[in-house]
């Protein structure tokens, strides 16, 4: 074990030693400790035994909240997908650092964060914007106990989620927005000789989320057995994000996908398409194995999609958005009489109750169908 020594300067008693040699240099480390000789003996104890057992010495005494959250996020962030180190990333920045960034990390109580959790059920925040709050105190005072060992132990530990009231189903089901036929039909007409064409057919005949429509190659679509397969999905473009992908939503989501003879026919139409623009633009034709690319073959984006919303606003005086075809695609299986499983499964949710949750409404249109059908047996 490293050796030390204890000296009082002034009022404080103050504890020291040195760390390994790195690169033939010695770093000599010293601390307050207190007011006292004990406190100083006791506090060195403690510091050489953790640099016995772990090699390391790791100076957490002075940092603050929010740096350490930035420290947190940009390795434990390493590990988790882009899209959720956004929402962790956001709330650090919107809610923890404006509350608790000037606290010192070891000095923060559980009761200081109960009380922050509760304000946020206070000031009307919704019940899941105040768990990701949780989950990213949680996860980052744990990580602080272990691997870093900056804290003994986590104030997040004992903290309980305020009590919200039971949400009504109603409110899920109000987000659920489909196209009727006559819709679908108009959105088809203005769009047929455009770009857009392809992944409205595509998420409409599928159920495929945007990024998964967009970051679909033809490497993942078997052309002949009318499979697509779906393992990744966009996750940001732009000229300061550049283009990243990543795996799809959940483990669930990772699945094949069949479909039929319409959109075998329209993918066949899209990959000649491709080509004879290929040979139209030479070498100003942008080569990639993406399906759902613009006529110089630059792939599509986030922000293209978000300029279909408004096109189709527009011309179509029609509240829009990309999310209506996954929707217009599982509502329309469920009417006539799919099996939920097998559109669970299809729309690559986590589970059986989330696909009942979301479409709700269509099965009480069912329930009424199946009293009829019930009915109309028992007369015979």
């Amino acid at each position: 074990m490293a050796l030390g020594s204890i000296r009082k300067r002034g009022k404080k008693w103050y504890y020291s030693f040195e760390l390994a040699p790195v690169d033939g240099k010695r770093k000599r480390i010293e601390r307050v400790a207190g007011t006292t000789k004990k406190s100083a003996e006791k506090a060195l104890q403690q510091a050489l035994y953790e640099l016995d057992a772990t090699g390391l010495f790791l100076d957490a005494s002075d940092i603050s909240f929010a740096d350490y959250l930035d420290l947190w996020l940009e390795q434990y962030g390493i590990n988790v997908a882009y899209n959720t180190k956004k929402t962790y990333k956001k709330n650090i920045e919107m809610h923890l650092k404006p509350a608790l960034g000037s606290y010192k990390l070891r000095h923060i109580q559980p009761a200081v964060l109960q009380n922050f959790i509760n304000e946020k059920k206070l000031h009307g925040y919704k019940k899941s914007t105040v768990s990701q709050i949780l989950v990213v105190l949680s996860l980052s005072m744990s990580y602080a106990v272990y691997p870093l060992q900056y804290i003994k132990e986590s104030p997040a530990r004992y903290i309980k989620m305020p009590k919200y009231d039971i949400e009504i189903r109603e409110n899920i089901q109000r987000k659920v927005k489909t196209l009727s036929d006559g819709q679908m039909q108009q959105i088809q007409e203005i769009l047929a000789d455009t770009f857009y064409y392809l992944p409205v057919m595509l998420a409409y005949f599928s159920g495929l989320r945007v990024g998964e429509c967009l970051a679909l190659e033809w490497s993942r679509i078997d052309l002949e057995n009318k499979v697509i397969r779906v393992r990744e999905t966009l996750l940001a473009t732009g000229k300061k994000a550049g283009r990243h992908t990543g795996t799809p939503k959940s483990k669930a989501s990772v699945r094949d996908i069949t479909f039929g003879a319409t959109l075998q026919q329209l993918l066949k139409a899209a990959r000649l398409r491709q080509t004879k623009n290929q040979l139209r633009y030479g070498n100003f034709y942008v080569r990639s194995d993406i399906v759902c690319v613009k006529e110089n073959g630059e792939p599509l984006t986030h922000n293209d999609i978000r300029y279909l919303a408004q096109l189709c606003q527009k011309r179509l005086q029609l509240e829009f958005s990309f999310h209506m075809l996954r929707h217009t695609h599982a509502t329309l299986l469920l009417e006539n009489g799919a099996d939920l499983l097998d559109i669970s499964r299809r729309l690559g949710h986590k589970n059986l109750a989330t696909t009942a949750d979301i479409y709700a409404h269509v099965r009480e249109k069912l329930t009424n169908r199946t009293v009829d059908i019930l009915e109309q047996t028992v007369q015979k």
